[in-house]
């Protein structure tokens, strides 16, 4: 990997830090955010969990969940970034935004950016993503950005609606995916 440090138009994603749990609070706690985020709100030692884990999904993968920072405000407003998993082979992405920022297209640049580091910093094969069948926001974003829903799949007792993209359909849709941005 080239860079732990990505910006956008708007957006700065970084790895975690253990002093983003209070940001997170803010976001990995709440219902209405939460919703479409495997159980749901986290309560805080889970909170802590997932930094802890995040922190050593990076170091030991190279790649891992990113803190989403917005560029005006300096304030941490997500997660963004990839992932490995039992639920696929293959490097997964997501993002997640608090309630505070929605209706800006700010998943959709993070969605974006995902899919530049994954193949352009990462060289990934395949790059795979899950929305809840319901979250027509995030399925909208992933057919958007030129992933191909693949299905619904089942996973820990939770059906997901499955998006892939080759590293080839990439670089092969990077102008049409660069307009959707």
């Amino acid at each position: 990997m080239k860079s732990t440090f990505y910006e956008t138009k708007r957006l700065i994603l970084r790895p975690f830090k253990r002093t983003d749990y209070h940001s997170l609070l803010a976001i990995y706690g709440q219902p209405l955010e939460m919703r479409y985020i495997g159980k749901g709100a986290l309560n805080s030692p889970e909170i802590w969990e997932y930094v802890k884990s995040a922190i050593t999904h990076y170091e030991t993968h190279n790649c891992g969940p990113m803190a989403v920072i917005d560029k005006a405000s300096g304030e941490l407003i997500g997660r963004g970034g990839h992932y490995y998993s039992d639920r696929t082979p293959y490097l997964q992405h997501g993002y997640i935004i608090k309630h505070a920022f929605w209706g800006k297209k700010l998943g959709q640049e993070i969605a974006k950016a995902n899919l530049d580091i994954a193949f352009q910093e990462l060289n990934q094969p395949i790059l795979a993503a899950y929305a809840m069948p319901s979250n027509e926001v995030s399925r909208h974003i992933l057919s958007k950005i030129g992933m191909e829903y693949q299905g619904i799949i089942s996973y820990a007792q939770t059906q997901y609606a499955y998006y892939a993209i080759s590293r080839a359909e990439y670089f092969g849709n990077v102008s049409l995916i660069d307009q959707a941005a």
